[in-house]
């Protein structure tokens, strides 16, 4: 049993106070940044050949 059942969702979320804008800034930035690497030997794979596709443009495997 839980005793704060009722108002369990009625606290507040957590506010932080920001303090160094420009380091702020930038782990916004570098959250939204997303870096793959490819090798070459996938390159085979990625540009299928024109043999691949019948008459409705579907790939055929």
């Amino acid at each position: 049993m839980k005793r704060n059942k009722g108002r369990r969702n009625s606290y507040g979320k957590i506010k932080y106070k920001v303090n160094n804008w420009k380091e702020y800034k930038q782990s916004l930035k570098n959250r939204g940044s997303l870096i793959v690497w490819i090798s070459k030997d996938i390159e085979k794979l990625w540009y299928f050949s024109k043999g691949n596709i019948c008459k409705r443009g579907r790939l055929t495997f």
